[in-house]
């Protein structure tokens, strides 16, 4: 007994000692870790805009955000390596221990809707920022608060087309029975695309009050037939950021898909000599493995652990 009372107060102390660094009032986040209220999402947008560089509207997973994003620099990272401006959501995704956060997932809807819609309201009045493509990267339980969006009926259009190029949807803790079924109501100009890793290391612990299977590990059938699954099972080990460079294990391939879904570009999803993409199965794609840290696409990363502690 007397062990037990030890385990339970070490628990707590390091719970207590990790308190949650979210802010309801600041809910967007700008390189390197600038907490803005939503209500100055028309100067943060003039800002990111004026750069002449595709922008990246990112939501981030589970963790105590954004203080976990300020000490990894995820965003600097990310604008650095893709050569991308990126803009934050911000939501309560601070579990306890091993527990998913998922009410507070939902209850981040609103707010994700509001700054989506906000996006779209500022294209629509300054037009010539119809020249700096969009695009959207949703990762791990990032991808509950888009799907409950979505179940809601959130918007992803503007001027008649979609907001964004190209939506990736990294190592999501979304269920993977009947995703097709919100997933098909995704609306991107050019692609979209769910990852999928079975080693997932992060994914492997996660539990579903229900039962069901983590979509980033397994896309159950049936498949969402406006979407591509990018199987990289067995390229790049237990990674669960797949976005992040330096945790791509060097895969060219994987790389260059990554690259193009964030710069709001085509990416070569064909299978051949000059193709990125070594097997088809209906539309889980396999790239090919050819590794070469050296290549120009991971100029400026450097080598990460797979997974970080509050992954």
């Amino acid at each position: 007994m007397k062990v037990l009372i030890g385990v339970l107060q070490i628990i707590c102390l390091l719970w207590l000692s990790g308190c949650s660094s979210f802010d309801p009032t600041t809910r967007l986040v700008i390189a390197p870790a600038e907490r803005k209220p939503i209500s100055s999402i028309d100067q943060i947008l003039a800002k990111l805009f004026d750069k002449k560089v595709p922008l990246v509207l990112y939501v981030h997973g589970r963790g105590n955000e954004p203080k976990k994003t300020e000490e990894g620099k995820i965003l600097e990272k990310l604008e650095h390596e893709y050569g991308v401006k990126v803009l934050m959501f911000n939501w309560d995704s601070k579990g306890f221990i091993l527990s998913r956060p998922v009410d507070n997932a939902k209850e981040a809807v609103p707010y994700l809707s509001d700054v989506i819609a906000k996006i779209s309201d500022y294209r629509k009045r300054n037009p010539e920022t119809e020249h700096v493509p969009v695009s959207l990267l949703v990762h791990s339980m990032g991808n509950i608060v888009l799907q409950t969006a979505i179940e809601k009926d959130l918007s992803l259009t503007w001027k008649d087309k979609g907001l964004f190029t190209n939506i990736l949807m990294t190592g999501s803790d979304a269920d993977a029975e009947g995703h097709n079924l919100w997933v098909q109501k995704l609306k991107a100009n050019d692609t979209i695309i769910v990852t999928i890793n079975k080693n997932d290391g992060t994914l492997s612990w996660s539990k579903h009050d229900n039962g069901k299977t983590p979509l980033g590990i397994n896309p159950k059938q049936p498949l969402a037939i406006n979407a591509y699954y990018l199987d990289v099972t067995g390229l790049v080990g237990n990674v669960h950021r797949l976005f992040q460079k330096g945790k791509q294990h060097g895969q060219i391939s994987v790389c260059k898909i990554l690259t193009s879904m964030l710069r709001s570009e085509t990416p070569n999803l064909e299978k051949g000599e000059k193709g990125l993409i070594g097997k088809i199965n209906e539309r889980i794609l396999v790239p090919v493995a050819n590794v070469d840290k050296s290549d120009s696409c991971f100029t400026g990363s450097a080598d990460e652990p797979d997974l970080d502690s509050d992954d």
